[in-house]
């Protein structure tokens, strides 16, 4: 996860699978806020280069402490670019056992077509679709989806405009077809805040379904 200063820093999930047994790290990688603008420009046109770095030191940094953790039983979850991140790292490392990516970006193709923040893919890469589609493509977490064997669960909510849900259809029927341990679950109602100023009940269903992943695939 990436962390934020303030109130931001304590997102009641994280409370709560803490509470459910779990060691959870969060930090802020390059490409985040809190480290000056060099830090947070650092990923631009590189989306999942330095901040996987980031995120692998941070976990090396968790594990050389000596707590009792099993490197087998690693698990990963975020949303927004954090689903971005989370499915990137499965497609790009052996080290996580399990995941849940909640409204993420899959493809940059699509993401571009689809969504009201077309502009942030054009912002970011300085690419458009017609003119640089292989190198958008390549840059997307779809297009490591045969590498992707970590148990994963995808959470996405149907009315979300900045991501679209179909960012997620595209991803769990890649999966499914490659007979990948996949589960998807969709929230109506919901735009991309579900897990901040979503309905009650299906924040509450969020969190439950990500610890219960989590236990059953790592354990607690």
């Amino acid at each position: 996860a990436m962390w934020s200063p303030g109130t931001r820093s304590m997102w009641l999930e994280w409370q709560a699978t803490a509470g459910a047994g779990f060691y959870v790290f969060f930090c802020n990688p390059r490409g985040s806020e809190g480290y000056g603008a060099a830090f947070q420009a650092a990923t631009m046109g590189e989306w999942g280069s330095a901040d996987q770095q980031d995120f692998e030191a941070g976990i090396d940094a968790v594990l050389a402490t000596g707590a009792p953790i099993d490197t087998a039983r690693i698990g990963v979850t975020g949303g927004s670019y954090g689903g971005f991140m989370t499915t990137w790292l499965i497609g790009h490392s052996t080290r996580f056992a399990a995941a849940v990516s909640v409204r993420g970006v899959y493809n940059l193709l699509t993401q571009h077509s689809m969504s009201d923040a077309y502009e942030l893919i054009e912002y970011s890469f300085d690419m458009l679709p017609w003119r640089d589609a292989h190198a958008l493509w390549d840059k997307s977490p779809i297009a490591s989806v045969a590498q992707m064997t970590a148990p994963l669960l995808i959470i996405h909510s149907e009315q979300d405009y900045r991501v679209p849900i179909g960012e997620a259809e595209q991803l769990y029927t890649m999966l499914r077809r490659l007979g990948r341990t996949v589960e998807f679950v969709r929230y109506p109602r919901e735009g991309h805040e579900l897990t901040r100023s979503g309905e009650p009940l299906h924040k509450i269903d969020h969190m439950q379904r990500t610890i219960a992943w989590f236990v059953r695939f790592i354990g607690a």
